[in-house]
């Protein structure tokens, strides 16, 4: 990577307040998502037995007993993905998103503070 680069990465980071335990930086969702056909290897290659569901929308997970098996699914009263039978809780993640965009708003209102990034090296 380059220096300037990194430099400013730490200053964006330092404007948005985005941490090293930052919700954003856990790849789980993103490794859900990206890379999905080889987990379902992985899924299927486990003795399953029982109701089988490739993609729904659940109202609560309550609905999800122990024989039930989803590939891909979303449970609207709780905010969660799920895949392959991994739940993923989506309001962290949104709150997050609402915070930064917000904090974006901000900048903007405010004559943009992003305006003082100009990194020396």
């Amino acid at each position: 990577k380059n220096k300037i680069h990194i430099l400013r990465g730490e200053k964006l980071k330092e404007y948005y307040g985005i941490t090293d335990s930052n919700i954003l930086k856990n790849r789980t969702f993103r490794n859900y998502i990206e890379h999905f056909d080889e987990n379902l290897d992985e899924f299927l290659n486990n003795s399953i037995a029982g109701n089988i569901i490739p993609k729904t929308i659940f109202i609560e997970s309550s609905e999800i007993d122990e024989i039930t098996f989803v590939f891909k699914a979303y449970v609207l009263t709780e905010f969660k993905l799920i895949s392959l039978n991994k739940q993923i809780e989506l309001i962290p993640l949104m709150e997050e998103i609402y915070r930064i965009q917000n904090t974006c708003v901000d900048f903007s209102q405010n004559g943009g503070r992003l305006e003082k990034l100009k990194l020396k090296i």
